[in-house]
């Protein structure tokens, strides 16, 4: 793998990335200036350099629309409004090893992984810095690396598990099984939770993860796994933290003050608006980048105020309309925050946990929280009802699926969670999941390509098959 880093300290370290994957021109060395990591405010701008790496870059960073567009695209959620090569390759689920999505996606976390793997290095040997800091920014650099690591082995499966920074060894590892990886993620974020301290839980200020981001994107990672117990066990240690982290109203869940995020993504400059919004809304009252297809509009029921709230309709199209402030000029806008982690997504993670341990009364409980949010009511007069009034004996098979649709409308155009689903759904078939809304779509699709670049410099690591 090459993937070639330049990176300079000026006050903090600032990383920039360009080409491919793991390997780096200069030496290792170069990158960690002890003095930085001898003082603690010096040591903090150098993490900062990491989330400023998220942010930079609003065409290519994943967490800036760069993931969802495409994965939307590549599940049912989302249309393009023009035609680019790379994005009907992801509508039709035939994606080339140098699509752009594919290529850049994978540079990205990979970057992630080695920013946070020299500031956990370089803060571990220090000598200089306080216990607390020490603790806090070890554990904020396995939490990045985790989250990374994630996004990875669920985009592309078997991918090269770098731990180290290590440029050389790097370069050629072999992958590593799902399996492996997920291990050392689940390893990462209890080191994180453990280490990171409540700094950065009050609303307003969680542009960096707190210990409670890990237990979130840990309850994530055993939902994925199967692992229904830890999944409910993670879930509901936060949402016991009632006095931090509260639903918000559907029209103040995306602000940066949103008692519901649990971890957000800062602007970029001093922006108030968000890449997410800018990437994958547009401008809402005349052009957007994507729409929703008819499918999925057609999944609310009309008195579901996310489709009266979180969609726009105009020109006989309906878009992704989350985020309301699209400049700094705005009259009335308010500042923004898009949020990888927020409390909705923790109650459906509990809510599929307990349905898959027979739970199925709490399960609903769990949905009703969100449905009742999006202005589901005990009514027959209506057709949007909470569904303890509507189907309080569902069985199990019915409530999983009415999560799944749950999950779609409250989580849609957010981080690639449709085709993330999609994937993991029992029983394990795409073509069976989409039906005619993906005519081609085979299971070898469930995995993009490994970057062609990536194949021409390390000879240890192979293409996913179907490609």
């Amino acid at each position: 793998m090459k993937f070639i880093y330049k990176s300079v300290f000026i006050l903090a370290i600032a990383f920039s990335s360009c080409n491919q994957a793991i390997e780096v021109d200069v030496p290792m060395g170069k990158f960690t200036n002890t003095a930085v990591f001898d003082n603690d405010d010096l040591a903090q701008a150098a993490m900062k350099g990491i989330y400023a790496s998220m942010t930079n870059a609003l065409s290519t960073a994943p967490f800036q629309g760069a993931m969802s567009g495409p994965l939307g695209l590549s599940s049912d959620e989302l249309d393009r409004t023009s035609y680019s090569d790379p994005q009907q390759q992801l509508l039709d689920n035939n994606l080339f090893p140098n699509n752009s999505s594919v290529t850049g996606l994978w540079a990205a976390f990979y970057n992630y992984v080695y920013q946070a793997n020299v500031i956990y290095e370089s803060t571990e040997r220090s000598t200089g810095m306080s216990a607390k800091v020490k603790a806090r920014l070890m554990g904020e650099s396995r939490f990045i690396r985790a989250l990374s690591l994630f996004y990875l082995t669920n985009l592309y499966g078997p991918v090269p598990l770098t731990v180290k920074s290590d440029y050389a060894v790097n370069g050629l590892l072999p992958v590593s099984s799902q399996q492996v990886v997920y291990a050392q993620i689940i390893e990462d974020l209890n080191y994180a939770h453990a280490n990171i301290g409540d700094d950065n839980i009050k609303a307003g200020n969680r542009h960096r993860p707190s210990k409670w981001a890990a237990t979130a994107l840990l309850a994530r990672v055993y939902l994925y796994q199967k692992d229904w117990v830890n999944a409910e066990k993670e879930a509901t240690k936060l949402i016991e933290q009632s006095a931090v982290y509260k639903m918000e109203t559907l029209d103040n869940a995306f602000l940066v003050a949103s008692t519901e995020s649990i971890w957000n993504i800062t602007n970029a400059g001093a922006n108030i608006y968000t890449g997410e919004g800018s990437s994958v809304g547009g401008n809402a009252t005349s052009n957007t980048v994507f729409r929703l297809t008819p499918y999925f509009v057609g999944q609310f029921k009309s008195d579901d105020q996310r489709l009266v709230k979180w969609t726009k309709t105009f020109t006989g199209t309906t878009a992704p309309f989350k985020f309301k402030t699209l400049s700094n000029t705005q009259a009335g806008a308010k500042a923004e925050s898009a949020a990888p982690l927020r409390l909705a997504e923790q109650y459906l993670i509990r809510a599929e946990a307990r349905a898959m341990q027979n739970n199925l009364n709490g399960a609903i409980d769990d949905i009703d929280v969100i449905r009742v949010r999006a202005g589901a009511v005990a009514n027959a007069t209506k057709n949007f009802q909470t569904l303890r009034f509507a189907s309080p004996l569902m069985t199990q098979p019915e409530l999983i699926t009415a999560i799944y649709q749950e999950r779609m409308t409250e989580l849609f155009a957010e981080f690639g969670h449709r085709w993330f689903d999609a994937k993991r759904a029992e029983p394990q078939d795409l073509a069976a999941f989409f039906g005619t809304r993906k005519p081609t779509i085979s299971q070898t699709d469930a995995f993009f390509p490994i970057p062609e670049r990536e194949l021409l410099y390390n000879p240890n690591i192979k293409q996913n098959d179907g490609y």
